[in-house]
């Protein structure tokens, strides 16, 4: 009789001598497992309804005061033209008119003047060639707004989108670790205090009796209307479904605001009353700001579960649904981790945009195609005057068709999938490129009778720099983590600031060559052109990123990480 250790024995050889197929017959059946579903974020959970309506509305306040705090120049700046001077008549050129009052001067006669908006060139008698002291009073005005960006830029990134320190004097002169404090007991919205101070100093400006103090004024003014440009519109998009952030920003925007201006400017007159005027519009914004929520990404970015819970259920319309609710509250845990974790406790600077080589190369194109922006769209503008035709008719035509542009991008980027950010750059940037070329072309080949052309071409090609800036700012918001995405936009904005700066002085190039300013416009575009097609990716439909890259692909630290492997290696080596 075959023993029981036998048998096992042989039933065990049987089983090793039988084909693979047959042996896993005899095996379990292994299932794999399911994936776990993927952890949902806040732009899960934002909805559009009335809270995106308030939101819109409150944007467009801030809109109207913010444009027409960085525009009030191309009324209040516009250069009268000397029609006459005392027994002495003008029938010449403006060039020429200018050579002949200088020569006039010295008679002591008194110039008449022709202009359509009292500007402070006519009250302060700034005409011809000292009209240049008042285009360096712009420059001067736009570096408060490229200050006004670094600051603001840094505070909403560490204190909130809405919310500051309870004293903004403390931002200069407390300690880097006490303000990383008051983050979590600061009181005031970021917005609503830029937007008052701008309110105030916008009106106090008006009362201003020389140049100095009025570019004194300005210049402050310009410093809090930094601070509502960047921080508005990340405001807005963090708390607007993802599907809808374009066409949003193409509604809710900065180009019907020039035809509101250009109204306000035509009823005001004069420079004093439309800074006032510009002041009483603005007011509404106050209460509009006081009763708003914070972007809920930085909330969730900082673990604020309370107060992310309440703007979640306002931004949702206060929906009820179990599933749903059961994944917000995980989605509440997850901030409380957030909230506990380096990265999160660690203040992030300027610096922190070159963390990684594809960052790097991410902040030079943008910043750099914002500069070419703004040198186009402002150079144009601040020279309106110069321009053929009504400066209120030219201003609303431009926000005219600056917005129809705006209507059309957004509803092909929400009815068109496959047209996306890098698609609406492409045709803007070519569309001014091919514009400022038709005016180039017009003053090279002296064509006197098509000069209406440029006319036509200047407006059109500052109206498409719309297309520019939404573009770049949301594929900016898209890019860019959360824990950098405002200190990313007021660094770009530096650039972009140092192009508004620049801009007034665009056309003293023409000095040189009447038509340098053109081609100069004309090259910096296709530059930028080529530069955003080939190095920027495509982000429609991306998902909004709240972490920076993890160490190992720091630029920095890689390098560090490289000579501690290398001296452990030689360590080893040494020990053998």
């Amino acid at each position: 009789m075959v023993s029981e250790k036998e048998s096992s024995a042989k039933a065990s050889i049987r089983l090793e001598n039988e084909p693979a197929e047959e042996t896993s017959k005899l095996q379990p059946e292994i299932t794999p497992a399911s994936a776990p579903p993927k952890p949902k974020t806040v732009d899960d959970f934002l909805k559009l309804g009335l809270y995106t309506l308030y939101a819109g509305i409150t944007a467009e306040f801030v809109l109207f005061n913010m444009l027409s705090n960085m525009i009030y120049m191309v009324y209040s700046g516009a250069a009268p033209v000397v029609v006459s001077c005392g027994n002495y008549y003008a029938n010449t050129t403006d060039g020429d008119i200018c050579q002949q009052y200088n020569q006039w001067r010295s008679s002591g006669c008194k110039p008449v003047l022709d202009y359509q908006f009292l500007s402070f060139n006519v009250e302060y008698d700034y005409i011809c060639g000292e009209a240049k002291y008042v285009k360096n009073s712009i420059s001067v005005q736009m570096l408060g707004i490229l200050i006004g960006t670094l600051v603001f830029g840094q505070m909403s990134d560490s204190f909130g989108r809405r919310t500051v320190a309870n004293n903004l004097l403390s931002y200069i002169s407390m300690s880097r670790h006490y303000l990383a404090q008051l983050s979590s007991v600061s009181n005031f919205q970021v917005l609503l205090i830029t937007s008052i101070a701008a309110i105030i100093l916008g009106a106090v400006g008006s009362f201003a009796g020389s140049l100095v103090s009025f570019t004194i004024w300005r210049c402050i003014t310009s410093f809090f209307a930094g601070g509502e440009i960047i921080v508005l519109m990340v405001y807005l998009m963090e708390q607007v479904p993802k599907a809808h952030r374009l066409w949003i920003s193409t509604v809710v925007t900065w180009s019907p605001n020039f035809i509101i201006l250009a109204g306000v400017a035509y009823i005001s007159y004069d420079w004093r009353t439309l800074a006032r005027a510009i002041s009483i519009i603005s007011l509404p914004v106050v209460p509009l700001l006081y009763f708003s929520h914070e972007s809920p990404r930085w909330l969730f970015q900082k673990g604020k579960v309370d107060s992310l819970r309440k703007a979640l259920v306002r931004i949702r319309g206060g929906k009820k649904d179990e599933k749903e609710d059961a994944e917000m509250e995980r989605m509440f845990q997850q901030a409380v981790v957030n909230a506990d974790m380096h990265e999160n406790r660690q203040q992030h600077y300027i610096y922190h945009l070159f963390y990684t080589w594809e960052l790097t190369l991410y902040t030079i194109v943008l910043s750099f195609g914002m500069f070419v922006t703004s040198i186009t769209n402002y150079g144009l503008l601040f020279n309106m005057e110069k321009l053929s035709g009504s400066i209120y008719l030219n201003s609303a035509f431009f926000g005219l068709f600056r917005w129809s542009m705006n209507i059309v991008a957004g509803a092909l980027d929400y009815f068109c999938k496959s047209i996306g950010r890098k698609s609406i750059h492409f045709f803007a940037m070519a569309f001014i490129a091919a514009a400022v070329a038709i005016a180039f072309a017009v003053y090279t080949l002296k064509l006197n009778d098509w000069m209406f052309l440029v006319r036509y071409c200047a407006l059109a090609a500052a109206a498409m720099c719309s297309q520019l800036y939404l573009t770049k700012t949301v594929v900016m918001v898209e890019l860019y983590p959360t824990a950098v995405r405002n200190i990313a936009t007021s660094f770009m904005g530096l650039l972009s600031r140092v192009g508004n700066i620049l801009a007034p002085q665009l056309f003293y190039l023409a000095d040189i060559w009447i038509p340098l300013p053109y081609l100069t416009m004309m090259l910096l575009a296709l530059i930028d052109l080529f530069d955003f097609q080939i190095f920027i990716p495509e982000t429609k439909g991306k998902p909004l990123k709240d972490h920076l890259p993890p160490p190992e692909e720091c630029i920095w630290r890689r390098k560090k990480l490289s000579a501690e492997k290398q001296e452990s290696s030689n360590a080893k080596e040494n020990a053998v």
